[in-house]
């Protein structure tokens, strides 16, 4: 389901990698005024590190750093990451006792009018 939420996390998702491309590109270039023009450049910096490249450096060091973080952790519950599950914590339970599945309540009488019901 798409809710303002998600499409808001996904252009922010979409944008951090084009940002930290271009920003590496403008910090590893000479000045603009040493190029013939602004496509030579444009040229220049794609041929030094290309977006594709620059998304590999940046899934590289994120793969890394979770290595060394998986490394790190001591986990007490065997497959379960210790920076979510708190160490010496009971384990999960079902809520619910017997095996019997709660019944859908009808709200048919509040849906056929549109309106919401009057209080008391």
């Amino acid at each position: 389901m798409r809710t303002p939420r998600t499409i808001v996390t996904a252009g922010l998702i979409a944008v951090v990698p084009v940002a930290f491309h271009r920003s590496y590109q403008m910090l590893t270039s000479k000045h603009p005024s040493m190029y013939k023009s602004l496509y030579n450049y444009s040229n220049a910096a794609n041929q030094r590190l290309s977006m594709a490249g620059s998304l590999a450096r940046v899934i590289h060091s994120i793969a890394d750093e979770l290595k060394n973080k998986r490394a790190q952790s001591t986990s007490a519950l065997p497959g379960l990451n210790s920076m979510l599950v708190p160490p010496n914590s009971p384990p999960r339970r079902g809520t619910r006792l017997s095996g019997d599945a709660p019944q859908r309540v009808s709200w048919s009488h509040m849906e056929s009018t549109g309106y919401t019901p009057k209080r008391g």
